[in-house]
């Protein structure tokens, strides 16, 4: 995955496919699971943190 490519996903300008989500899980050390919050408020309060 280039920097371009992560770049693009980390604005949200870009949809992560299934295999680069097994990918992802694998070089960070998670599961799956870790990578996708389990409420809305979750994903607003990552994504108010990020900026």
């Amino acid at each position: 995955m280039s920097r371009k490519t992560l770049s693009k996903i980390e604005a949200c300008l870009r949809r992560v496919n299934n295999a680069e989500v097994m990918m992802l899980a694998k070089i960070l050390g998670c599961k799956i699971t870790d990578l996708f919050p389990a409420h809305t408020k979750a994903v607003l309060l990552v994504l108010r943190h990020s900026k």
